[in-house]
C-alpha cells in the first residue's frame, strides 16, 4: 500500500496571533502539521496547539529533549493545549495526528522537533476525547501577533 500526501492548507505569516483551519475532511487516514518557524515573542512563548477548539484541561504529553551533552525528559497532564516545542528560534516541527477521524478513540499526535542551537525533541500528546478532529489551530502562548514562519497542513490518502 502507497500513501500520498495531499496539502490541505499552507499558511505564512511574518506575526499573526492564531492559524486556523477549519472544516477538516474526514477522508484522510492521517494529518501531518510542517512547521517552519518560531514563536517570536522575546524568549517568553511557545506555539500551542489545539483542536476542535477545545481549551479545555484534556491534553497530556510526555517529551524527550536532548542537546548532544544532556539529555532529559518530562510529563505533563491536564493542560489546556499541546505544546510541540516550537520555540523563539527557528525550527522545524512536524505532528503527526494519528487516526484523526476515527470516533471511538482518544486522539495521538506524535511530534518531532529541532531548532537552530542543536535541541531535538520527541513528543508523545493525549487528546483525551474520541470526536474526530475537524479544527486545529495554532495560537501563541504569549500571546501576540507573535507566530512567524510557514505551516503547511497535509492529509495522508492511503492507496
Amino acid at each position: 500500500m502507497t500513501a500520498t500526501y495531499d496539502c490541505i492548507a499552507t499558511t505564512t505569516t511574518t506575526g499573526t496571533a492564531s492559524i486556523d483551519w477549519q472544516s477538516i475532511s474526514g477522508t484522510y487516514t492521517d494529518l501531518i502539521l510542517v512547521g517552519i518557524g518560531n514563536e517570536n515573542a522575546g524568549g517568553g512563548g511557545y506555539i500551542k496547539v489545539t483542536v476542535n477548539n477545545d481549551t479545555g484541561s484534556n491534553y497530556s504529553r510526555t517529551a524527550l529533549r536532548g542537546n548532544g551533552s544532556t539529555a532529559s525528559s518530562g510529563r505533563a497532564a491536564n493542560e489546556t493545549g499541546w505544546y510541540p516545542d516550537f520555540e523563539t528560534n527557528p525550527s522545524t516541527t512536524i505532528c503527526h495526528f494519528m487516526n484523526y477521524s476515527n470516533t471511538t478513540t482518544n486522539k495521538t499526535m506524535l511530534g518531532r522537533f529541532n531548532n537552530t542551537t542543536g535541541v531535538v525533541v520527541a513528543q508523545v500528546n493525549l487528546w483525551r476525547n474520541t470526536a474526530a478532529i475537524n479544527r486545529i489551530t495554532l495560537s501563541s502562548s504569549a500571546g501576540g501577533n507573535t507566530l512567524v514562519g510557514t505551516f503547511t497542513l497535509y492529509g495522508i490518502k492511503a492507496e
